[in-house]
């Protein structure tokens, strides 16, 4: 062969495509012990939300469509995932157009996560939310951020290692590394907001100058460039936490020593130095989640239809029929069509199905994170340049399952910290 002639014989896709690490959030999501914290987590959530609902709004103040166009503004939070919508039973299935509207909305159920855990803060800001509504997304939020703190935590441990360096942490020792790090997860986002209110309280001092008059207004006229220059900051810290929140966990999960404040100087430079890059693997991470979320909603459905096809075949199929139409009434429509029972029974085969379908919103949960870990990991390569592999475990050596020989962190002069394997 000349030297001329030369043969390809592997392609080392990682290295071409680095963002195919996305694809392998999907593996980390559908874990057991994963899923297990998304779901624990989604079904704590709502707990909080009703805490403070009854404390903060009254009956006649669940009409949401006078206050909000989006429904799910003040109370919806309270319930839990699977018992809000009421499904078809088997002979009332049409056939669906699969295309467009299906995909949308899969594809939102992994952005509604985003969304979700925004929109209580964002909320708070609205200037149509009274006293009371305020008080209600404040406690409410702050629920969230405790309850996704923790678990969420948890998750991203778990995700981060595997997706770096190939190997796993046990649940006992990624909540370990929750608890330990609990105060960087729930003051991380916090942080950003608490500028966000000292410049919102230094413009309502100087709102205070309209109240004076004549002389007041023309004073906070000459000064108004101030009230831009307040609202730009405020914008800029603002926008900042909208797009870098997850990275602040992310960050407590990867790197050693890490407290808030790195969390959030680390999420604010990666979503200002790498903007198109995060927007390229965001559009990715959400594309292929719709796609994940939908085979994880077939699953679901499957298993509760190939469940009554089972109990049909010794109930009879017009029981079975009979019993899931009525598990899409509600309380009220029960205690007067059904007697206790087997309103009773109802009910209980009615949480059992909400619970099926809330471990599919779990997995929306948790690919989200998962799919955080490998979107942090490849900014953290494209703005500092670190190798994806590096991520800090070595105090968590008892906690890995299949684990080598114990590792070592290097720290090489003039690079970042690295793991190498010792022999």
């Amino acid at each position: 062969m000349t030297d001329n002639q030369r043969t390809l014989r592997a392609v080392s896709w990682r290295e071409l495509c680095p963002w195919l690490i996305i694809f392998r959030a999907f593996r980390q999501a559908v874990r057991v012990p994963v899923l297990a914290l998304a779901t624990v987590a989604v079904l704590l959530t709502p707990i909080g939300w009703r805490i403070s609902e009854s404390l903060f709004l009254t009956e006649d103040r669940i009409a949401l469509e006078a206050l909000y166009q989006d429904r799910d503004a003040v109370g919806i939070p309270a319930r839990w995932p699977g018992g809000v919508r009421s499904r078809p039973v088997a002979d009332e299935l049409q056939s669906i157009d699969l295309a467009t509207p299906v995909y949308e909305r899969a594809a939102s159920q992994i952005a509604s996560v985003f969304h979700g855990a925004v929109a209580p803060f964002r909320r708070m800001f609205d200037p149509r939310a009274s006293v009371a509504e305020f008080a209600f997304f404040l406690l409410g939020g702050l629920w969230t951020l405790a309850i996704w703190a923790l678990f969420g935590g948890a998750i991203t441990r778990m995700a981060v290692v595997p997706l770096a360096c190939d190997q796993s942490i046990d649940l006992r020792a990624a909540l370990r590394h929750a608890v330990r790090k609990f105060p960087t997860y729930f003051l991380a986002p916090l942080f950003p907001l608490l500028g966000v209110v000292l410049f919102g309280a230094g413009l309502a001092a100087f709102g205070l100058l309209l109240r004076g008059g004549g002389i007041g207004v023309l004073i906070a006229g000459a000064l108004w460039f101030l009230v831009l220059l307040g609202g730009l900051a405020m914008a800029y810290i603002s926008l900042g936490l909208l797009f870098g929140w997850p990275l602040m966990w992310i960050t407590a999960s990867a790197e050693q020593d890490t407290d808030f404040f790195e969390s959030v100087s680390r999420a604010y430079s990666y979503t200002r130095q790498a903007p198109l890059q995060y927007l390229f693997y965001a559009i990715v991470a959400v594309l292929f989640g719709g796609l994940c979320w939908l085979l994880a909603e077939f699953f679901t459905e499957a298993t509760i239809q190939l469940g009554d096809w089972g109990v049909s075949w010794g109930a009879g199929r017009e029981i079975v029929t009979q019993v899931r139409a009525a598990t899409t009434l509600s309380d009220d429509q029960l205690a007067d069509e059904l007697p206790p029972r087997i309103r009773t029974g109802v009910q209980m085969v009615a949480a059992w199905t909400a619970f099926a379908h809330s471990v599919t919103t779990a997995f929306a949960f948790s690919y989200f994170w998962c799919a955080y870990c490998a979107i942090y990991l490849l900014l953290r390569y494209d703005v500092d340049r670190r190798e994806m592999d590096e991520v800090w475990f070595a105090q968590e050596n008892a906690g890995l399952t299949n684990a080598p020989p114990p590792l070592s962190i290097t720290s090489p002069p003039g690079n970042a910290p690295s793991i190498n394997d010792t022999e």
